[in-house]
């Protein structure tokens, strides 16, 4: 798997889907964390209905509805700012595998169950991506013995993401906290996520043509 995981991480194409696939993620979270964080419902259904009885009675908890919008937030911020992303999809998995349980539990219908189980997936795939960390947790103290720079992401070490990301996140949270249309938010975060990807490629660009004319 360490080769496989080599070869993919190798890959701009893979690069790129990595990064923008943790926006995606800890982007449409804030939305349904800010609903929670000001103790707002999050659905219209009737109690009469199983799904909006179940929500009705989480709302109903107050600090503890926060306290989960809380989490996503956070979990989101961390995944978004990539430098900590690690962390972040640590967190999320345990939030999406929960989330994914009660979608299977409650009668969501079919379609909210196949959405959560491409999102376990999703996180999934981000942990693997950072399985030489994480594996450090599973390794005992006396064998660990190998150099993490083998594992350099390539363009994944310009802060340009990070930046980039802590940019989405503050429109998410924006966008989420005054309750604005999520097309339209999605529609300006696509946006921009392609404006800054091309800028990065003419920016880099132009440093390597720097560089060889200095050589």
């Amino acid at each position: 798997m360490t080769k496989i995981l080599q070869w993919l991480k190798s890959k701009i194409i893979f690069q790129i889907f990595t990064i923008y696939l943790r926006y995606l993620i800890g982007g449409a979270f804030v939305f349904a964390a800010i609903v929670k964080i000001r103790n707002l419902p999050f659905t219209i259904l009737s109690t009469e209905t199983e799904v909006g009885h179940f929500f009705d009675a989480l709302h109903r908890t107050g600090e503890y509805w926060q306290f989960l919008g809380w989490m996503q937030v956070i979990a989101a911020f961390f995944l978004m700012t990539q430098r900590w992303a690690t962390i972040g999809a640590m967190l999320f998995f345990g939030i999406i595998l929960n989330i994914f349980i009660i979608t299977i539990s409650v009668d969501f219908g079919i379609g909210t169950p196949i959405i959560t189980f491409g999102m376990l997936l999703a996180i999934t795939y981000l942990l693997l991506w950072d399985w030489n960390k994480i594996r450090l947790l599973f390794i005992p103290e006396h064998q660990i013995n190998y150099n993490l720079t083998d594992w350099n992401p390539g363009i994944m070490a310009e802060r340009f993401w990070m930046y980039l990301g802590g940019i989405l996140f503050i429109i998410s949270c924006i966008f989420g906290w005054n309750r604005m249309a999520p097309f339209l938010w999605l529609l300006l975060c696509i946006s921009l996520g392609l404006i800054a990807l091309i800028l990065f490629f003419i920016i880099n660009k132009n440093k390597k043509q720097k560089a060889n004319l200095s050589d």
